[in-house]
């Protein structure tokens, strides 16, 4: 018997969490799976294995591809049928938007995984165009102009996608938005949130807690913030505390301290569930911003499943309702509700001994593993499969 094959197309390097999930899951079921895209570790492995039935081949999606622009677009799409013409996949699976938009061209059956919800972020990125860039006015307004049309691009993009293809989205918020938004039938929308697979905490250590209370944080932009996962407030706060209460805030992703905050270094995904053992609470505790509620980041569910209690702003609200007896949840609309909340929410973990953090790690560690996992929606994957065939 021949064995399907898919391949991914992607406008994001590989390895990314939560297509390693996708592969996991496809190759369990008996797919062949091939991924395009940019790849930046070899050999490709899925969950630090070698899979026989997996390959990756090295497609880069450059800065004017993501952009829509020309020549590189056209130069994409040929590199990109290239493969395809050779591997002859039965449905491909595009990572967002911009990769849809290519394999679209090609005329195979196509399941777009908008895990960004690519227009919302666009549309509330303010990189371009702002004042905040502090450039002369006339360069201001042509890249103002610009990024109007960019977004209006994106919209048109994503619209014509989910009207001709099924498509997947990281929560039901934004799923709801968009089906809304473009009047599309539900039955062609779907949700896979990113929820860890049982397969990356295998092997993790014990969970640990000491007397000394522990933060952590999964990132690596301190202390430049990205604009919907600003956690100045938060650095801001902890640090005010820390000149007179005795805790630690570790960061694995940067190797350098910032604050109060040390960083850990790079961490595979081994060493940072190892790490995340040690940790009493794990920091989702950004600004709230309009686009956290089309928003499903890994970090609080991976802080869940290692037993790290995540702290979650209450505007990330598909996190929140996933962890609403378990998370620590900080109730805020804006920056100075959020700061006197935050403040407030601080003070109470630290007054909390060490019984009673044991059992809030212990407590959320046993509800994520057999609620918050990957497998528990691979159905989910598997019936969008079919209606993209």
């Amino acid at each position: 018997m021949v064995k399907e094959h898919i391949a991914i197309v992607s406008q994001d390097p590989y390895p990314d969490s939560r297509v390693e999930k996708e592969i996991y899951t496809l190759i369990k079921h008996g797919f062949d799976v091939t991924f395009i895209g940019k790849v930046r570790e070899q050999p490709c492995l899925v969950f630090r294995r070698r899979i026989d039935n997996f390959r990756c081949v090295n497609v880069e999606f450059d800065r004017f591809t993501y952009s829509l622009l020309e020549p590189s677009l056209s130069k994409t799409l040929k590199r990109v049928q290239r493969v395809i013409s050779d591997i002859k996949p039965e449905v491909v699976i595009a990572i967002n938007p911009v990769a849809g938009y290519i394999v679209d061209k090609l005329g195979i059956p196509l399941l777009i995984d908008n895990h960004e919800y690519f227009y919302m972020q666009v549309k509330c990125n303010p990189l371009l165009g702002t004042k905040a860039m502090r450039l002369l006015k006339r360069v201001t307004y042509a890249l103002g102009t610009l990024r109007r049309r960019w977004i209006y691009r994106v919209k048109l993009i994503e619209a014509k996608l989910a009207s001709r293809h099924p498509m997947i989205f990281t929560n039901h918020y934004a799923k709801q938005d968009f089906m809304k938004r473009f009047n599309l039938n539900e039955s062609d929308l779907f949700v896979l949130k990113n929820y860890p697979s049982r397969l990356e905490v295998g092997g993790m250590e014990d969970i640990k807690t000491s007397n000394e209370v522990k933060f952590g944080y999964i990132g690596f932009d301190l202390p430049t913030q990205s604009y919907h996962r600003d956690l100045s407030v938060a650095a801001e706060v902890l640090c005010s505390l820390a000149k007179s209460r005795n805790f630690k805030v570790f960061v694995a992703g940067m190797d350098y301290n910032y604050l109060c905050f040390q960083g850990v270094g790079w961490l595979n995904r081994y060493e940072l569930y190892n790490f995340l053992s040690h940790i009493d609470f794990g920091l989702v505790t950004w600004a709230p911003h309009p686009l956290h509620e089309f928003f499903n980041p890994n970090k609080p569910y991976q802080y869940a499943i290692a037993g790290s209690v995540p702290v979650v702003t209450s505007t990330l609200k598909s996190v929140t309702e996933d962890l609403s007896k378990d998370a620590i949840i900080v109730q805020a609309t804006d920056r100075k509700m959020f700061r006197d909340a935050l403040r407030k929410t601080f003070e109470e973990l630290l007054e909390l001994s060490i019984e009673k953090r044991e059992d809030l790690r212990e407590r959320v560690m046993e509800y994520a593993k057999r609620k918050l996992v990957w497998e528990n929606q691979e159905h989910t994957l598997l019936t969008s499969i079919k209606k993209a065939r």
